[in-house]
């Protein structure tokens, strides 16, 4: 189980290099790769669409790139109205598991609070993975604000239902 989860990790940090490569090349070298433009964002939208990503530390990384990644896209014409249709995938893949409170951050919580205090609920220099989902969702709200607001609107109701 250990080596599984290491073998995990190891993969989630390769896939999360590749894509700030790609955040690399794209956002800063764009008129060289500007050919390669689509394929990265559709291997990169695979990931998020065939909802690959783990909740959890091991893929904390791979999360931080994609956002970064997807945040940047959004801003470019070519995406603009792709990403706009597909705020709920992102929401249900990208934001909602990596805010959510998981086994691991009890179990944090119960080891050490204070730690757990600091690092996730105030405003220390570590970024965390929900701090960097709040910021993705602040820059989403900005760039989609009508459909935004729908959408929040519809997942705060049918979080409700389901707590009920």
């Amino acid at each position: 189980m250990q080596a599984e989860l290491k073998d995990r990790e190891q993969v989630c940090k390769a896939k999360a290099k590749v894509v700030r490569l790609v955040h690399l090349y794209q956002f800063k070298f764009g008129e060289y790769f500007a050919k390669y433009m689509d394929v990265f964002f559709q291997k990169i939208w695979e990931i998020i669409a065939e909802n690959r990503i783990v909740a959890g530390r091991e893929s904390e990384r791979l999360v931080f790139a994609i956002i970064k990644y997807v945040g940047e896209a959004s801003g470019l014409p070519n995406y603009t109205e792709f990403l706009k249709q597909n705020l709920s995938t992102i929401f249900k893949v990208l934001v909602l598991p990596n805010i959510a409170i998981t086994q691991e951050d009890i179990d944090e919580f119960e080891d050490e609070p204070e730690t757990y205090i600091k690092n996730d609920l105030e405003e220390s220099d570590q970024e965390t993975r929900r701090r960097y989902c709040m910021k993705f969702v602040q820059t989403l709200s900005k760039r989609y604000p009508q459909e935004f607001g729908q959408l929040v609107g519809e997942l705060i109701g049918l979080l409700n239902s389901e707590y009920e």
